[in-house]
């Protein structure tokens, strides 16, 4: 039997924020009407690894592994107390318990045969065939993008599919993730080859040391078919294979360093803290660990707040969820009746929450808190939006009072509308800013909707346009321009002196090549400016490095052509005398 294959969706970094800390006196004004002042939940996340490696497992598979009086090892016992799944690949199959499911490799060559992943998808293992004849040499039988190995590890046990192993990290999209490569000769002329990229399932680096054991444990129960390898397509040796598609690195976040992420709803966006791991629920077959009825997202995380308190939202068998209750009845919004996640909770305090009204286009909404013998605290909020109810529930393990947790349901956004704002705004590290216009300004400027600020460069954004700062590279580029119902419409670059652009632009042949030449570079206080017909402008700085502004591979909507373009002229380098500015540099 095998699970539905699904894509696993990714957090989206969030916009950059024009407003910062005005949420506060209100926030702490209702955490505290609600919270009173009792500890926070008592949360079922153990010091110990070895718990992580039972988190969701469904309630038949706990009980079964509860009456079981041998002292085997945690995964053996938890495969044993099960049936399992199997996963098979014409040339390969593997057996695991019932958390993993099966996605989709992506559609470009030289990808994976299979992928399997651990709920909630942060993990996985993706299998290469690999046409080579010869022993294992001192490095993989093929090129892996962003792979750097730090450690070679042989096992010479018998019973082990895989006994050559180097373990390093891969320089993904979204940071460096540790990861594993397994490799073995199969028959005459094949290796099969398999990436191991460990998460954290939300609960952490605790969580990610629990995972990479699992993820090893899980290589041991593969079988090989050799003489299948044959009929399946092959990576050639030496070629670069293509990767799965890889979720945000395991860490320990902090939202004081790194940033809100947006998830995405079938037909909404909400923002949820850093460290956060979530998965869609709204695709045909896929059962959640706990189903949660009427849920279409499920989230768990940990984080330390801007307050400098841990929160951890979920435990070994909880999560949050977002649900949608189509014609919810009578007791529902006046919780009278129990939230969706915890039917045996008892109310202990709730109220109108504004904050929703005032943040959201819902009607109404309330905050409550309830208790659940088996758990502990739930934090949950319900809306009336669009004449459907939406519940949030957080089963919050620790850290119930963060004003982080009472802003979430303020970011709800139907479909149709711009992703909310994140609360606070990691991106003025980099010195990245925006500065929006008010009252007296926004009328004397109404196509305006602000000022982007970069180091060594300042232009204006369209009306309903917004940047979004790049909060996990090492400078916050590049910055997206993202527009008010969430377009995008193209990016702004920093190129270093030497880049391979800045030589194109500046060779003789340059014309040649579409671009054309600015009369009065001066007039963008640049050495020179460059611009071609597809709307892509380069501004080269006296120093030698520039920039570059790029509309959107898929071409600029025609209604944005003009704005476009006067933004592009309204950008103008700023000098690096200031020596807060070469600090930045």
């Amino acid at each position: 039997m095998q699970p539905p294959r699904t894509h696993p969706p990714l957090a989206r970094t969030p916009r950059t924020s024009p407003f910062a800390a005005q949420r506060r006196p209100l926030l702490t004004l209702f955490c505290l009407l609600l919270c009173g002042f009792t500890p926070a939940g008592s949360g079922l996340l153990a010091d110990d690894e070895t718990a992580y490696l039972q988190s969701d497992l469904t309630a038949d598979v706990l009980a079964a592994l509860a009456a079981r009086e041998n002292s085997a090892p945690v995964l053996d016992a938890i495969f044993a107390s099960a049936r399992p799944y199997l996963f098979a690949a014409g040339a390969v199959t593997i057996q695991t318990d019932r958390r993993w499911f099966q996605t989709l490799p992506p559609d470009r060559p030289d990808s994976p045969l299979m992928v399997v992943r651990r709920w909630p998808g942060d993990s996985l293992l993706a299998f290469y065939p690999i046409e080579i004849p010869g022993p294992p040499d001192d490095g993989p039988a093929v090129s892996i993008p962003g792979f750097e190995v730090e450690e070679r590890v042989a096992d010479p046990s018998e019973t082990a599919p895989l006994r050559i192993a180097w373990h390093g990290r891969i320089a993904g999209e979204l940071g460096a993730h540790p990861a594993t490569w397994w490799e073995e000769p199969v028959g005459e002329g094949f290796r099969l080859g398999v990436l191991g990229v460990a998460g954290d399932g939300g609960f952490g680096m605790a969580g990610h040391h629990s995972l990479r054991r699992e993820l090893a444990a899980a290589v041991k129960r593969i079988e090989l078919i050799p003489e299948a390898f044959s009929r399946v397509p092959q990576v050639g040796a030496g070629n670069e294979v293509s990767l799965p598609t890889l979720d945000v690195p395991p860490a320990d976040a902090r939202e004081s360093d790194d940033p809100w992420q947006i998830a995405e709803g079938p037909d909404f966006t909400i923002g949820l803290p850093p460290g956060f791991r979530l998965r869609r629920l709204d695709f045909e077959g896929l059962v959640t660990p706990r189903p949660v009825e009427d849920a279409l997202l499920w989230f768990r995380g940990a984080f330390v707040d801007r307050d400098d308190k841990p929160v951890v939202v979920g435990g070994l068998s909880r999560a949050g969820y977002v649900a949608r209750i189509s014609e919810p009845d009578a007791d529902w919004f006046p919780g009278k009746s129990a939230p969706r996640g915890a039917p045996d909770a008892s109310l202990v305090a709730g109220f109108e929450y504004p904050l929703i009204k005032d943040w959201t286009n819902c009607q109404d909404g309330r905050a409550e808190r309830w208790n659940e013998p088996a758990f502990g605290d739930w934090v949950v909020f319900r809306m009336l939006c669009s004449g459907a109810g939406v519940e949030i529930g957080l089963p919050v393990s620790e850290g119930r009072t963060s004003l982080a947790l009472y802003w979430v349901p303020a970011t709800w956004r139907e479909a149709g509308e711009s992703p909310a704002p994140p609360p606070i705004d990691p991106a003025k590290r980099f010195g990245i800013k925006f500065d929006t216009l008010r009252g007296s300004e926004r009328r004397a400027h109404p196509l305006t909707e602000g000022y982007l600020g970069v180091p060594g460069l300042r232009l204006s954004l369209p009306k309903d346009w917004w940047p979004v700062a790049s909060l996990r590279t090492r400078d916050g580029f590049p910055v997206q321009l993202i527009g008010k119902r969430g377009g995008r419409f193209g990016r702004l670059e920093r190129l270093d002196p030497g880049d391979p652009l800045l030589v194109e632009v500046a060779s003789e042949g340059a014309a040649d090549s579409g671009w054309l030449r600015e009369k009065r570079p001066r007039a963008y206080r640049a050495e020179s400016v460059h611009h071609r017909e597809d709307g892509t402008w380069v501004y080269v700085h006296p120093d030698g490095d520039g920039f570059v502004l790029r509309p959107t591979a898929k071409g600029l909507p025609e209604d944005q052509l003009g704005v476009w373009e006067i933004m592009a002229r309204s950008a103008y380098l700023l000098k690096r005398t200031d020596k807060r500015e070469a600090k930045k540099r």
